[in-house]
């Protein structure tokens, strides 16, 4: 496991800036001295936490080249929570209709995305409908499984704040959620799935 990084008394006061409030950095904590807890077996329990913390700094990019971040203060997919991160998510509209994929073992899932709904710690994540592509097959077939859960607290995703987002999935396999228009599987090529004609309003004359 990652220790902390331990930090020169020089650090701890300009780039760390400890004891000025919120713009503290909120990885410096104490150890041997004061250490950074970036890349450490300690940053994840800082992140779901830093919500409710007095320091609210993000002041640099940590160990070991410590680059000083351009906006300490801003939202970065680097400093929020997984929470955070997933409630972000489901505020994305360009989500909505792009291709949800899954891998595993070599074998494919995929469907555009419907909604996204967060209760608890728990996210759901449905698609209006779901293909599978074997491992090694080109030929996808209609798959009966629309929904996919996972536990916030253990599923950090990336990509949250643009562009496609990836998570995985314990002792699953990998996900990937397009924006939509990003190449979505025509339904037209997926064996057995029968999709409803969708309902043309007309106006009244």
């Amino acid at each position: 496991m990652n220790e902390p990084t331990p930090l020169s008394e020089d650090r701890v006061k300009t780039l760390c800036k400890m004891g000025r409030g919120p713009d503290t950095c909120s990885f410096l904590i104490a150890g041997t001295g004061m250490c950074c807890a970036k890349g450490s077996v300690f940053e994840q329990a800082i992140l779901e936490r830093r919500p409710t913390m007095k320091a609210q700094g993000d002041n640099c990019s940590g160990p070991p080249e410590f680059k000083p971040n351009a906006n300490p203060m801003d939202k970065t997919e680097n400093n929020m929570s997984n929470m955070e991160l997933w409630q972000y998510i489901a505020t994305r509209a360009d989500l909505i209709g792009g291709d949800m994929e899954a891998v595993e073992s070599g074998d494919i899932y995929r469907g555009p995305l419907k909604r996204i709904v967060i209760e608890g710690e728990e996210v759901s994540l449905e698609t209006e409908w779901s293909a599978k592509r074997a491992e090694g097959s080109d030929e996808w077939t209609k798959w009966n499984n629309n929904r996919i859960f996972t536990n916030i607290p253990i599923t950090r995703p990336a990509g949250a704040l643009d562009g496609r987002v990836r998570f995985d999935l314990l002792l699953i396999g990998s996900v990937t959620i397009y924006p939509n228009g990003d190449d979505n599987l025509d339904p037209n090529k997926v064996k057995g799935l029968r999709l409803k004609p969708r309902r043309i309003k007309t106006s009244k004359v």
